[in-house]
């Protein structure tokens, strides 16, 4: 936000008035990829008055929502979906005549207003709102994320209103540092004997096991809803290629999950520039205060030292205005590479209001050097309301460079972060914060150096609708492709995903089986639906002509209302709405109130803290914290609260010091265990290969004196420094034995070093014990770690 003036005015209380929302319950089913949510909001009028709630929440950018229903009292009301203009008119009408009447609108696929009409005094209303989503996923890996708060949202005062409606007020709730109700909730996880591992970065959680399901819930019995859940599952197998098919309604839909393996690195365009030029735009507003900014800049000091020496690079930094490391973008050395630690060591979320376009535009407004390529990376907690804006500056200027992006904190703006690098072509991480960042990192580093699986279209022999009409796939990484098939007595039984190079001619394929499920248990068609309705509101859903702006949004519109109503589907262009008519003859007309539910600051929004002000001046308060958020998940908590409640009374500290003590220990001591790999990669040298210290040497199990002495004994053609091309080599074989399962995270790392070690075997010929360098180093390697 942009200064403190700002922020006091955006943290409202509720002045003393009730607050009408009792809890929020979710109930979710986990199978694969896909996930099916139910979440119950339930609402109590506990005054005299009737009232109407007004509660602004977020889900997934990507869910269907497809169900709406409220229980009245025990009485079932089931929505409807209805235009957004008319269905407001029908909620109005209702309350106007003294009806039941609840409303649901989308203000961004990722913020919903939900309102809930003459409650009357005592009564009780629960909302149940049901969608289904595709989880990301990552080789074995999938991504369970629920927000459960909307951080403030900056809005630029040239933003335009929307329908008369400041954006502000569509996206802003009004915020308070502790509200009354608070969250559970149960995940139910079917095959459990596929499943290796779940673990929560967000939350303390507890799991069991019934039939062939796991259980996940809170190790609470009530969470605060100040920061995103997250729940990691690890399956035994890695993802592959995989076709459904379903039908509904006398239509026949496809969803392709295409999983590119790595070996689609050669299969890239070959008429690219060779070049890379990659700049870093940092996001240094204050709503970035506190953990943020010092995960962003771990984040971006990883990417700095993950560069070559054949690139370019440029840092830009931005609030409420930007400035950059460089005019324009310089080559990567030793001298570029101080120059912007230096320059990053000085960075703070100092900079005011967060204005993403100025500097995007001023990127934007130069060309890439003769040669290169541009890639723009983007870290940043998106808390901003203009992202239409963004998204449509960079599809205008996709041309010119892929933009990826890194959402950083415990509740960023998931929309902007996946929206904008989706239109680009680029690839995005969220980064939790007692999430590691740098194997995500260093995961998009890798995918933005691989460079994107474009142009894909699928084949199966009948005329198809496919969504998105555009999509983009990364290695190892699951992107789900949907066809509505126009035949309607379609019989294929596999399917053909292309690739198209710029000249037009296929450049590889993927055949894969088509396998029948049931539309009820996997709503294909729903997934179809909601994917054409992002592609249309993303601008590219539809074709390519006229460019009357005006026209082409009234055409966009009614597509997008024709789709919702007819799939079922929640749109920006439509609303779910529900009325109970009385049919007593006992409606209220007057008298009712408004009550408008406030929202959670966000855990560590613009540095905020929810402990008082003499306890996070402590010196101490670090420990504190992780004593109290950072048991590994499945452990029950040590009762950290007992502590800490002596504290903040003032009471004396005696034996639950101890016991805090003692966690603190254990939490410094988890905190100090170091990461090998990260160690290794830490000691690359900027134009490749590796520094050889004490702690490389324990790493891999040998002495200096060992090394220096094979080293010795290695036979050259020519002279060379025999040590150091030793050293890459035993570190690449040890990083392909021991890492194999974590290649995402190095490999685009080490490739310099990976060059410079080819190029000097090309000139040397090295030989150890008669065989080939590369050979003697796997092996010893091999033999090195069978002995540990």
């Amino acid at each position: 936000m942009n200064d403190s003036s700002e922020t006091e005015g955006i943290l409202t209380q509720q002045n003393g008035e009730a607050v009408p929302l009792a809890g929020v319950d979710i109930q979710a089913d986990i199978a694969g990829r896909g996930a099916k949510v139910k979440v119950s909001q339930q609402f109590k009028n506990t005054e005299k008055k009737s009232i109407e709630a007004v509660y602004k929440f977020p889900v997934p950018e990507n869910a269907a929502i497809c169900g709406f229903r409220a229980l009245i009292d025990g009485r079932i009301v089931e929505g409807r979906i209805e235009e957004k203009e008319k269905a407001f008119e029908l909620y109005d009408k209702a309350l106007a005549d003294g009806h039941n009447a609840q409303l649901m609108d989308e203000e961004r696929p990722n913020i919903f207003t939900l309102s809930v009409g003459n409650i009357k005094p005592g009564g009780n209303v629960i909302i149940e709102i049901t969608y289904i989503t595709l989880l990301d996923s990552y080789n074995s890996e999938v991504r369970f994320f629920l927000p459960t708060t909307i951080s403030p949202r900056f809005t630029p005062a040239s933003q335009k209103d929307e329908n008369g409606i400041p954006a502000s007020a569509l996206v802003n709730p009004p915020f308070a540092f502790k509200v009354s109700y608070g969250l559970t909730i149960n995940v139910n996880i079917a095959d459990k004997k596929a499943i290796a591992s779940i673990e929560s970065p967000s939350h303390t959680i507890k799991t069991s096991f019934k039939n062939d399901e796991t259980h996940v819930i809170f190790s609470a019995d009530k969470i605060s809803m100040d920061r995103d859940f997250i729940l990691t599952i690890t399956y035994k197998k890695n993802f592959t290629n995989r076709a459904y098919t379903s039908q509904a309604a006398g239509e026949t839909f496809l969803q392709i999950d295409l999983t590119p393996d790595e070996k689609t690195e050669e299969n890239q365009d070959n008429d690219l520039p060779k070049g890379r030029e990659i700049v870093f735009v940092l996001d240094c507003s204050g709503s970035m205060q506190g953990d943020s900014i010092e995960e962003a800049k771990k984040a971006l000091e990883i990417l700095i030292k993950a560069l070559s020496t054949d690139m370019m690079f440029n840092i830009y930094r931005f609030g409420n205005e930007f400035d950059h490391l460089y005019k324009s973008s310089k080559p990567y050395n030793e001298k570029t590479m101080k120059e912007a630690l230096k320059y990053l060591s000085k960075t703070d979320a100092s900079m005011g209001g967060t204005q993403i376009l100025p500097p995007l535009a001023d990127i934007y407004k130069e060309e890439p050097a003769g040669g290169f390529r541009r890639d723009v990376i983007l870290i940043t907690d998106g808390q901003i309301s203009n992202e239409d804006e963004i998204m449509e500056l960079v599809q205008r200027h996709d041309n010119k460079a892929k933009l990826s992006t890194v959402g950083i904190g415990s509740g960023p703006n998931e929309f902007l972060i996946k929206a904008v690098a989706r239109v680009a072509g680029g690839a995005s991480e969220l980064i939790a914060p007692q999430e590691r960042i740098e194997p995500k990192i260093l995961r998009l580093f890798q995918k933005v150096m691989a460079g994107r699986i474009s142009k894909l279209e699928i084949d199966c022999g009948s005329d198809i609708d496919q969504t998105p009409a555009c999509p983009v796939a990364f290695m190892r990484q699951a992107t789900s492709i949907f066809v509505k098939i126009k035949k309607s007595d379609f019989q294929g039984k596999g399917v053909t995903v292309k690739q198209y190079n710029h000249q037009g001619t296929i450049s590889r394929k993927w055949d894969i089986d088509l396998e029948k499920v049931n539309g009820e248990v996997m709503p294909i068609s729903k997934l179809w639906a909601r994917e054409k309705i992002r592609d249309l509101e993303e601008g590219s859903g539809l074709r390519k002509g006229s460019q009357q702006r005006q026209r082409i949004d009234e055409k966009k519109h009614e597509t997008v209302t024709s789709i919702s109503l007819q799939y079922g589907i929640l749109s920006r262009s439509t609303s779910f709405v529900g009325i109970e008519k009385k049919t007593d003859g006992k409606t209220e007309t007057s008298d009712m109130v408004l009550r408008v539910v406030p929202a959670n600051v966000t855990k560590g929004w613009h540095g905020t803290s929810s402990q008082p002000a003499f306890l996070r001046k402590s010196t101490v308060q670090y420990s504190i914290i992780d004593v109290s958020e950072s048991h590994q998940s499945g452990q029950v908590a040590d009762p950290a609260p007992d502590f800490l409640s002596h504290l903040i009374s003032g009471h004396t500290l005696c034996m639950p010091f101890r016991k805090a003590a003692a966690g603190i220990r254990n939490v410094l001591s988890q905190r100090s265990k170091r990461d090998p790999l990260m160690d290794i990669l830490a000691q690359q040298r900027i134009g490749g290969g590796f520094n050889i210290n004490r702690r490389v040497c324990d790493i891999l199990k040998i002495s200096d004196s060992k090394l220096r002495s094979i080293a010795d004994d290695m036979q050259m053609k020519k002279r060379a420094d025999c040590l150091d091309i030793l050293t890459t080599a035993i570190i690449l074989a040890f990083l392909e034995l021991k890492f194999g399962n974590r290649r995402d995270e190095w490999e685009a790392v080490v490739s310099k070093s990976r060059r410079e070690l080819e190029d000097r075997i090309k000139d040397f010929k090295p030989i150890i014990d008669g065989a080939p360098l590369l050979d003697w180093a796997k092996k010893f390697m091999k033999e090195k770690l069978i002995s540990l």
